[in-house]
């Protein structure tokens, strides 16, 4: 073995020479130094009071900043669609919105993993972009066509590794779709290897989007959004900050979105409208909890009506009259009661 003086050598030449080495006995390189270990009062209160957002706007975050984003939804429904327009916001290619929402810009570059289907995702791209936006496409966008061919299962790191060997600077990986990634997703083993796998990206300081599908409704009956409706084992959910499902009809340009899991208040439910010729989204109006209250005046309503005008369970519904109440924009008109008739629901309305 060539002599080799640890004690002078910079961390880039470590690191060149441990790659020269046949290591496949030994423990695997961790190619990054990005920090991990921090003094404990540091780590709690150094912590920003506002959710550090890649997309969103104050308490009203979709991606958070270290936190996995998933976006899940049946086949058609336009799961790549949103995310290609969400990285071209990050990349500065549109005006750095998104659904109304800001998306924070980005000077790292994106691999894109086209796992699945990749000629459908260039043509589905190419109709948002232009022959003008080639330069930057080329300068901070990076695609991968096929499966990675990296397997995960007894190694955590080696996904992470192999992201920082296709290129310099990739600050997001976008998974299209996770798949592709490792078959087997029921399996709680699989789940929990892909999730580590994940973790350890965003550990790296690099950013995660994945796209998933849901699990195939049974006897044609249609399933609601939640997270048990995600495909494969629960793992593959616990470890991200958030997850936006889409529900419709295959190929119909309205669709709904549901935000499952926040990191911090609910966006939401959403009806997008998407312009398959142009490869364009946008919001459409839809009744929310608070604009259900602030239009109602002063007529009281309980949390079951409320509910169904604003299209959401009654659980959704509770936790955000709630929060308006906490706040001061909404008051209890009258008082849950039980009488020998049975039990009188509470009333809300709004404040003004």
């Amino acid at each position: 073995m060539t002599d080799f003086d640890y004690m002078t050598a910079s961390d880039e030449e470590i690191l060149a020479f441990a790659r020269s080495l046949d290591l496949r006995d030994g423990p695997p390189v961790h190619r990054s130094t990005h920090a991990r270990l921090v003094p404990g009062g540091d780590f709690a209160l150094d912590e920003p009071d506002v959710i550090p957002a890649l997309w969103g706007d104050g308490d009203r975050v979709l991606w958070a900043e270290g936190e996995a984003l998933m976006i899940a939804g049946a086949q058609g429904l336009g799961k790549t669609t949103l995310a290609q327009q969400l990285i071209l916001a990050r990349m500065g290619v549109t005006d750095g919105t998104f659904l109304g929402l800001t998306v924070k810009p980005s000077s790292g570059r994106s691999l894109y993993l086209a796992m699945d289907r990749p000629r459908q995702a260039a043509r589905s791209i190419r109709r948002m972009i232009t022959e003008d936006n080639r330069g930057l496409m080329n300068e901070k966008l990076l695609m991968w066509k096929g499966p990675t061919g990296v397997d995960i299962r007894t190694d955590s790191s080696a996904l992470a590794d192999w992201v920082e060997d296709q290129a310099e600077g990739i600050d997001l990986v976008v998974f299209d779709s996770v798949k592709d990634l490792l078959p087997g997703l029921s399996d709680d083993a699989v789940g929990a290897a892909v999730n580590s796998a994940w973790q350890e990206l965003i550990a790296r300081g690099i950013q995660v989007l994945v796209l998933h599908h849901e699990r195939k409704a049974q006897n044609g009956q249609q399933r609601t959004a939640s997270l048990d409706s995600i495909y494969g084992s629960t793992w593959l959910t616990a470890g991200l900050g958030s997850v936006i499902q889409l529900s419709g009809t295959q190929g119909d340009p309205e669709v709904m979105m549901h935000h499952l899991k926040q990191p911090a208040e609910e966006v939401g439910p959403l009806q997008l409208v998407h312009d398959h010729k142009r490869g364009s989204t946008a919001v459409r109006y839809v009744a929310t909890v608070e604009s259900v209250l602030r239009g109602a005046g002063m007529r009281e309503l309980t949390v079951k009506q409320i509910a169904t005008e604003a299209d959401v369970t009654e659980a959704t519904a509770r936790r955000h009259v709630h929060r308006l109440v906490a706040a001061g924009t909404v008051i209890e008109a009258t008082a849950a009661s039980q009488s020998s008739t049975g039990k009188t629901a509470a009333t809300y309305r709004w404040a003004y």
